[in-house]
């Protein structure tokens, strides 16, 4: 499984790339799942499930993720990792997840419990980092026009070969 981890702490930034991931996918991919929105309690989270082919013409599903701040949270995500294994062979499953910095006891918590998943995990890891308060609007722009550009270019090469 190939996984892509937008990792940061909290304030960083996972949910905002999170949602412009799901348009970008959203635009490429139908959804195969998506019963589980706010999994968190928090209104712009979410967990779903797209299908199709990717450009080297395979069949793939694709879990994206927005939220991991707590074991709760890691449990819904993997039952609807679960869900993608299912049915036809899909075999070529990648996850993209936001994710907790290195050291937090939910990040340990999402790679133990990914592991158990697939034992053959690819995991790239794209850190986010959180913009002080004096970050102008035109800084906060920038900088958030850059992270999907790259992330867009991240997932359109391999080992994804998403676009």
């Amino acid at each position: 499984m190939k996984t892509l981890f937008i990792a940061g702490n909290e304030g960083a930034g996972k949910t905002p790339v999170c949602i412009n991931l799901e348009r970008l996918i959203g635009k490429k991919y139908r959804i195969y799942h998506n019963r589980v929105s706010n999994p968190i309690g928090h209104e712009l989270d979410f967990i779903k499930i797209f299908e199709g082919s990717t450009k080297d013409k395979r069949d793939i599903r694709i879990v994206l993720n927005s939220a991991a701040d707590s074991h709760e949270v890691i449990d819904k995500m993997i039952e609807k990792l679960h869900l993608a294994f299912e049915g036809k062979k899909h075999t070529n499953i990648v996850l993209i997840t936001a994710a907790r910095n290195t050291g937090d006891s939910n990040r340990d918590y999402l790679e133990e419990e990914i592991s158990k998943v697939c034992s053959e995990n690819e995991i790239i890891e794209f850190p986010l980092a959180r913009l002080n308060e004096n970050s102008g609007d035109d800084l906060r722009s920038w900088y958030h026009e850059s992270i999907d550009k790259i992330l867009e270019h991240i997932l359109a090469e391999e080992p994804f070969n998403l676009f």
